[in-house]
């Protein structure tokens, strides 16, 4: 992306994160002073520039910091929070750890399954690889487990 035409295209206001129109691009939807973006099929805001579609919070950091790293993590989780304060430069690793919990979890914790009647396993994913982390009598217990792990692990990008 080219940070000169950004601007020519785009403003971004940091603390909330908007991304706003600079010119028209076409009469009926895409006018100058309009908020730029549509939502993709993973959650994230999307804006065409020069006819590819890019993500807007890669937009907004490379327009605040000049730069632009491999990946970005949104800090809060929050696919379409692009202020400044929740975009940080992450390794793959790091964006993968502060992933939320699966929507198909049964247990109600994070890592944590049911591994027969009354015993439950911890599990974390690091890389791809996954990692067993004991059978506890309880999710609280097999959580407190996995909690040791990712912020051992992941550090301050670890999701709890």
């Amino acid at each position: 992306m080219d940070l000169e035409r950004l601007r020519e295209l785009f403003s971004y206001d940091p603390a909330s994160g908007l991304l706003t129109r600079r010119v028209t691009r076409n009469a009926r939807n895409a006018k100058s002073g309009d908020v730029a973006g549509t939502v993709d099929s993973g959650g994230y805001l999307q804006v065409r520039v020069d006819g590819k579609l890019v993500f807007v919070h890669q937009v907004a950091f490379l327009m605040y910091h000049e730069w632009l790293p491999d990946e970005i993590d949104h800090h809060n989780r929050k696919r379409q929070d692009n202020w400044i304060s929740n975009l940080r430069p992450a390794t793959r690793v790091q964006n993968n750890g502060n992933r939320s919990m699966n929507s198909n979890n049964t247990s109600g914790y994070k890592g944590v399954t049911q591994q027969s009647k009354n015993r439950w396993r911890a599990q974390i994913t690091i890389g791809g690889q996954v990692t067993y982390l004991g059978s506890f009598a309880s999710p609280e217990a097999a959580y407190v487990r996995y909690c040791e792990a990712a912020k051992a692990h992941f550090g301050e990008y670890a999701a709890l």
